[in-house]
């Protein structure tokens, strides 16, 4: 028997910090995610669990009996502590769910370079949560912690609002129609931020709720902003306040200045993905960035400074 899921990765558009003390983020499901095939076929008490990259490369490997809640081989003891931990925070939940552990051999897949900080755990706890039969967010809550939206992103089909609530988070399926949409690329920065480092900087500053209030209201203005130049002006007083808030510095003003467009950090500030909104006139030239065509004004812009991963909107995000 062999069961297969596939979830989606995730990019918190706006509310990246603030969405942990209940301020109303955008998030969006991408077309990039981690697939699993379980194959109950063995007739022994180990659980064995293999993950390939993007390229079917191996790169993980662990043996686990969950019985004694024990790693019995792995070729990366942090990421197995790490896979052991999810498993059994789900046996907690549902304690028939280590008989369904006995002799499994899970394969997982990724679809995108692990660099690039698109959920390849957060789409683990969503898959475990389906086998399991336990709820997503409360595994999420038991293992890796974080705000959780990343989880609910794996199993949508497009744009959502995320806010944390008292019982359970509310997550609300929002359709976003932007006519600029070809002019939005995202960036990876070439380097991977740790979220729990993100986090834990987060929680060392002192905030107001007005500050909350503030980064909700952009949230609801980005979903039915129809403007070019007023989404632009969405996201520089987004980075504002997040620079303010934490005492940072945005990503343009440090390192893209001479940039005539708009860039907003995405996630834990410092690495991961960048939001770029290329200038509205650079569609006069060459339209569109697409793979295959010749680049406009931002591809270029990025690609001379050495950046390779440069994806546009729909190339990217689910539902598009």
């Amino acid at each position: 028997m062999t069961t297969k899921l596939k979830k989606n990765g995730k990019l918190l558009i706006s509310g990246e910090y603030a969405v942990l003390d209940g301020a109303l983020a955008l998030a969006m499901p991408t077309q990039f995610g981690q697939k699993f095939h379980i194959d109950h076929q063995q007739n022994s008490e180990v659980l064995i669990w293999q993950a390939l990259d993007e390229t079917n490369q191996l790169w993980f490997e662990a043996h686990i009996n969950l019985a004694v809640d024990k790693i019995l081989s792995t070729n990366n003891q942090e990421l197995a502590q790490a896979l052991l931990k999810v498993l059994m925070a789900a046996v907690r939940l549902n304690p028939d769910f280590s008989n369904q552990t006995k002799g499994a051999c899970i394969t997982s897949r990724l679809d995108f370079p692990r660099s690039w900080g698109l959920g390849s755990s957060s789409t683990l706890i969503a898959a475990v949560a389906q086998w399991s039969q336990t709820n997503p967010f409360d595994l999420s809550t038991m293992s890796f912690g974080g705000s959780g939206y990343d989880v609910a992103a794996a199993d949508q089909s497009g744009a959502f609002t995320y806010k944390i609530g008292t019982t359970a988070p509310q997550v609300t399926p929002v359709v976003v129609n932007w006519p600029f949409d070809h002019h939005i690329y995202f960036v990876h920065r070439n380097k991977k931020q740790n979220s729990r480092e993100s986090i834990a900087h987060y929680r060392k500053t002192q905030l107001n709720h007005g500050w909350i209030q503030e980064i909700s209201a952009i949230t609801q203005a980005m979903i039915h902003v129809s403007s070019h130049q007023e989404f632009g002006v969405l996201l520089k007083q987004h980075e504002q306040l997040i620079a303010q808030g934490l005492a940072l510095t945005p990503v343009q003003e440090e390192f893209f200045k001479d940039f005539p467009g708009t860039i907003k950090s995405l996630g834990g500030w410092g690495g991961d993905f960048m939001m770029v909104l290329g200038p509205e006139s650079e569609s006069d030239n060459n339209g569109p960035y697409l793979p295959g065509t010749k680049a406009n004004f931002t591809a270029n812009y990025f690609k001379e400074k050495g950046f390779s991963a440069i994806i546009p909107y729909h190339n990217m995000i689910l539902g598009y």
